[in-house]
């Protein structure tokens, strides 16, 4: 408590600290603060509080349990720091298809939206440790998708931009708009919080999408479908991807008989020296189940590494 109430406090990150509503308060009036992550209560009832809050934080990420609760928007809406770059929210409960539009809205219209050059959405993986051997609910209104999104379109200066859900809908056309519409790009993570062994959406032709148009981008991240033929044919781009070191493919099935197969297609876009491809942990919170089956295309992602940059793995033993 004496912390939060320090009147020269200039950094605060509790994100796994859910604090009292007068310690948010006096966290969201201070003007020395800078950078802050608080986890409100679930059931905080703070609203408007009659004046701008965190009005020079450059850094905030706010973990909520509803984005459905009216007083969490008010709350949300009342950040006007002009030197807000950096913005995030941490979803204790999967926000409804409907809500999170809306809150993207009023985000876009912010008045200092166009400075934002962050922006993480991020489902609290605490969430699924019950769920271990079962599947994941089937929830309609609880699936994000492109129209989900499309406030962001309108945020042009992001250059990072993350989003992880277990009922996010990623496909190759989600990541053609993100592309067409985002171009300052550095990273681009759209990964499911929870894996169920599905096959993805997206096929490898985004990764090329990518590695062509965002000519910034250093780390790029969605599950991808390697078995699509369509993927391993596209030769419309003569250009290729010089900065881009980091590629993470979640828990995307690769096959050992397609391995050098996708080494060659992603060698032939992505040329940094230390480009590195990662996949999923094989023991994921909620789906214990394909932990087995994880570890094997874990492995499998790994030996494509071998395959593409084989002078990494050299030693005078092997000459």
């Amino acid at each position: 408590a004496a912390l939060v109430r320090d009147s020269n406090l200039d950094v605060f990150h509790g994100r796994d600290i859910p604090l009292p509503n007068d310690a948010i308060v006096h966290l969201a009036k201070s003007t020395s603060l800078k950078s802050a992550w608080i986890a409100l209560k679930p059931g905080a009832t703070l609203g408007s509080l009659g004046e701008p809050v965190f009005p020079h934080v450059e850094y905030l990420h706010i973990t909520i349990d509803d984005l459905a609760e009216r007083s969490v928007r008010r709350f949300i809406a009342d950040v006007r720091s002009t030197r807000l770059s950096t913005f995030g929210l941490t979803f204790r409960r999967e926000p409804r298809h409907a809500d999170l539009m809306s809150f993207l809205e009023e985000l876009a219209r912010h008045p200092n939206a166009s400075n934002l050059y962050e922006l993480h959405l991020l489902q609290d993986p605490n969430r699924y440790e019950e769920l271990d051997a079962q599947e994941l609910p089937e929830r309609p209104d609880l699936i994000l998708t492109l129209s989900t999104l499309h406030p962001i379109l309108n945020m042009k200066n992001l250059a990072n931009l993350e989003i992880t859900s277990p009922y996010l809908d990623v496909n190759d056309h989600l990541i053609d708009t993100i592309v067409d519409c985002c171009p300052l790009l550095r990273r681009l993570f759209l990964l499911p919080s929870y894996y169920s062994g599905q096959v993805p959406k997206a096929t490898l032709k985004s990764f090329v999408t990518a590695a062509v148009h965002l000519g910034h981008i250093q780390e790029l991240g969605f599950p991808v479908d390697v078995f699509t033929e369509a993927a391993h044919l596209v030769t419309q781009y003569s250009r290729v991807n010089w900065s881009c070191i980091h590629l993470h493919v979640a828990d995307s099935p690769l096959p050992s008989h397609h391995v050098d197969t996708v080494a060659q297609f992603l060698y032939s876009w992505f040329r940094h020296p230390e480009l590195q491809i990662t996949a999923s942990e094989p023991r994921i919170l909620g789906d214990i189940a394909h932990a087995d089956e994880r570890a094997i295309h874990a492995a499998q992602w790994e030996e494509r590494n071998r395959f593409m940059h084989p002078w990494k793995w050299w030693t005078p033993e092997m000459s």
